[in-house]
């Protein structure tokens, strides 16, 4: 153990009264903590908690750790913990998956040979009819409806974002918190200029990220 009271190595017979009354009255000395184990070779955090609180602190200590966290409030528990495992392994890390995946058998492949016919399930989470709505569909996952203007004849493409509906867009998360790609901002830019026959975008400049968390629906206009 580490303790950012004494900021050094202490045991469990340290943690006596009199630590815990130095803990209660004394700063807290996390950034010599973390800059200590830094400068000693240790470069990966994990922080066990209900929500990341002390995350951000240790990445704006050292940019150059890697620092994960377990749990958080808008993410489902068995997710936020699996999610934690894979970055640690991404990261060079050993996990012992067997003690999380149970060994499984394998499938054999048939004996004749594959014959590359395509069969398509139909998609439940499919968007309401919009052509009900005076709409006209477009061939895209997150832009999937048009129309025109009658006043200006300008072109308006409407869609909606939806953690729920689009389950992959979790899977681009900054400090746990999933995020809109900028990859995906371009995307939507060039099908709408395509749309409009200008498949050209000189500039694109993001002010504010786009979060995604659940149940939240964003509209896309």
């Amino acid at each position: 153990l580490y303790s950012t009271t004494d900021n050094t190595w202490i045991t469990d017979t340290t943690l006596d009264a009199d630590y815990w009354y130095r803990n209660l009255r004394q700063p807290v000395l996390f950034q010599p903590a973390i800059e200590h184990l830094s400068s000693n070779g240790y470069t990966t955090y994990i922080e066990t908690s209900p929500h990341p609180t002390l995350t951000p602190s240790i990445q704006e200590t050292n940019p150059n750790t890697t620092t994960i966290h377990t749990l958080h409030n808008n993410q489902n528990d068995t997710d936020a913990l699996l999610t934690a495992l894979g970055h640690a392994h991404t990261h060079g890390h050993p996990i012992t998956w067997h003690t999380l995946i149970p060994p499984t058998k394998t499938t054999p492949l048939p004996t004749y040979p594959f014959q590359h016919t395509h069969f398509w399930l139909n998609d439940k989470t499919a968007d309401a009819d919009v052509e009900s709505a005076g709409l006209s569909r477009t061939d895209h996952p997150l832009l999937g409806a048009t129309t025109t203007l009658a006043h200006s004849g300008e072109t308006v493409l409407t869609g909606r974002l939806s953690p729920t509906q689009h389950g992959w867009l979790a899977d681009h998360a900054v400090n746990g918190t999933p995020l809109l790609p900028g990859t995906a901002l371009v995307d939507m830019a060039l099908h709408a200029a395509d749309h409009t026959n200008h498949p050209t975008l000189d500039e694109l400049i993001i002010h504010t990220p786009i979060t995604l968390t659940h149940p939240t629906t964003i509209q896309l206009t």
